[in-house]
């Protein structure tokens, strides 16, 4: 009798452990996606029925450093080959793939990413170490249930027709293109992208670059290689990060704009004709950011020296931005500079935070913009637009005269300051005897707000 009870209560735990197995085909699925590829075949140990769960795991991640390190093997396209082959006809969500690409192992990436697409793949990342992958699958380009694709190290020829009516995310780091105008196809390709990062891309130099995207939110954009221009035209566009030459924006674009990272390079071409071009980008850049939150323009100084080519910018830009309430700036050591910004911060009337570096100054910048010849003499006053202003930042002090002018004004307008943190340059931060004629300089200084506080952290 004992032993017949004994079977009973281990009848009955038994049941009771394989409860697992009663979960419905789609709450397995659920709880698997969640998982590692690891711990979901792990799940074949749970109970009979979840033997085959992982074989219709939705998020495949193929990382060949991980797999090489962790079980011991070099044969990373065989673990490949098996798990997909193994997989069953359900869809994938997610297919990434982090590998090398050499002689062996070229045609079984092509196979792996038409495996991905054939099942419906909806988020696509692609990282290859090499640029030596010089197509892609032409199954891939009219995918039609793509979201997302991102692209690192890849040689992107595209096919005459490409077609993503669903991708709303797009990356492409270090990628070549061919073509006679490859970015523009590409975008024009995607009517519902909404997020679009390029990154150290590579391109026909000749080609003008337009991205004209209606439904485009967020542009993450670096443009490192000379091109004839570049035209961004995104209504609904949320924030940007930009690095490159100055580029030409609709008012409709910059309008639309809450959070704008602005960082402009040389220009490749010095003649008068293209600076003045470029000079009329940046002001209306500055004259169209009307409902910007957060902005900064950094990258050195280029900005400042844009805007001075621009013969009649202290009556032609900017316009008011009573929406901006953080902003960040990168300035020389100059008199000029100093007298740009306090132009600039009268526009922005809801100020609370600045920072500001201060750069060395280059003097073929000078030599180049002429900028005496376009800066007016008068000096600049607040006019009390400052009253908003409660924290102020200035990196790398040196001490000088244009960057206590710089501080002068500032104290002196600022109504509602409670602190101005003075961060040293690299030399002063060396020179005791100086940092001390520096402090006595900054002590003297008056302040228009009785609680604000001059702070020099170390």
């Amino acid at each position: 009798m004992k032993r017949q009870k004994k079977n009973s209560c281990s009848s009955d735990q038994e049941e009771e452990m394989d409860r697992i197995s009663d979960l419905p085909d789609p709450t397995q699925a659920h709880i698997v996606s969640f998982l590692s590829m690891k711990d979901a075949i792990r799940t074949s140990i749970l109970s009979k029925r979840w033997r085959n769960v992982y074989k219709s795991f939705p998020n495949l991640n193929f990382n060949q450093e991980y797999f090489e390190e962790n079980y011991n093997t070099r044969d990373f396209k065989n673990i490949v080959n098996q798990f997909l082959n193994c997989h069953d006809e359900s869809n994938i969500h997610k297919f990434s793939l982090l590998t090398s690409v050499d002689n062996s192992s070229y045609h079984h990436i092509l196979e792996w990413i038409s495996f991905a697409v054939n099942h419906n793949v909806q988020e696509l990342v692609l990282d290859f170490d090499n640029d030596k992958l010089n197509s892609l699958p032409c199954c891939l380009f009219t995918c039609q249930s793509l979201t997302l694709l991102s692209l690192n190290f890849i040689n992107l020829n595209l096919p005459t027709h490409t077609e993503f009516p669903m991708l709303k995310t797009l990356k492409l780091r270090f990628v070549r293109l061919y073509g006679e105008d490859p970015l523009n196809q590409l975008i024009s390709s995607c009517p519902v992208l909404e997020d679009f990062l390029m990154q150290a891309c590579v391109w026909d130099s000749q080609t003008a670059l337009n991205i004209s995207a209606p439904t485009l939110k967020s542009l993450k954009i670096n443009v490192l290689i000379s091109t004839r221009a570049i035209k961004i035209s995104a209504s609904n566009l949320r924030e940007i990060c930009y690095l490159g030459i100055p580029p030409d924006i609709t008012s409709e674009t910059l309008s639309s704009l809450y959070n704008a990272i602005f960082d402009f390079l040389e220009p490749f071409s010095k003649n008068d004709t293209n600076l003045d071009i470029l000079g009329h980008n940046v002001c209306k850049i500055f004259k169209g950011l009307q409902n910007v939150s957060k902005l900064r323009f950094g990258f050195e100084h280029w900005y400042i020296e844009y805007l001075t080519r621009v013969q009649d910018i202290f009556t032609s830009c900017p316009t008011s931005c009573g929406s901006l309430k953080d902003l960040t700036l990168d300035i020389s050591r100059t008199k000029n500079h100093v007298r740009v910004i306090t132009f600039l911060l009268k526009s922005y009337p809801n100020l609370q935070t600045l920072s500001i570096s201060v750069k060395e100054i280059i003097t073929r910048y000078l030599d180049v913009y002429n900028m005496e010849r376009y800066l007016p003499s008068q000096e600049l006053s607040a006019g009390g637009v400052l009253n908003h202003l409660k924290t102020v930042t200035i990196n790398s002090f040196g001490g000088s005269k244009c960057e206590l002018d710089l501080m002068r004004y500032l104290l002196g307008n600022a109504t509602a300051l409670e602190e101005m943190k003075i961060i040293y340059s690299g030399k002063l931060k060396e020179d005791l005897v100086k940092q001390t004629v520096v402090r006595d300089k900054c002590s003297v200084i008056t302040k228009v707000s009785p609680s604000a506080v001059i702070s020099f952290p170390i």
